[in-house]
């Protein structure tokens, strides 16, 4: 996929899934995208940043 985020929230029990859990939202975001931590969701990281 390249150069990407993917952020993972909202585990969920599925007994059809592996290990029993997904996640209800799971989103792929791109460098020039912007991500806000659960603890501090006024903050803004833009991805490009985290990125090597």
């Amino acid at each position: 996929m390249g150069r990407v985020l993917e952020v993972y929230r909202q585990p969920v029990r599925a007994a059809s899934a592996r290990y029993g859990w997904k996640y209800r939202r799971v989103r792929v975001l791109k460098p020039g995208a912007s991500v806000s931590p659960l603890a501090a969701p006024t903050a803004r990281i833009v991805v490009a940043d985290l990125l090597p």
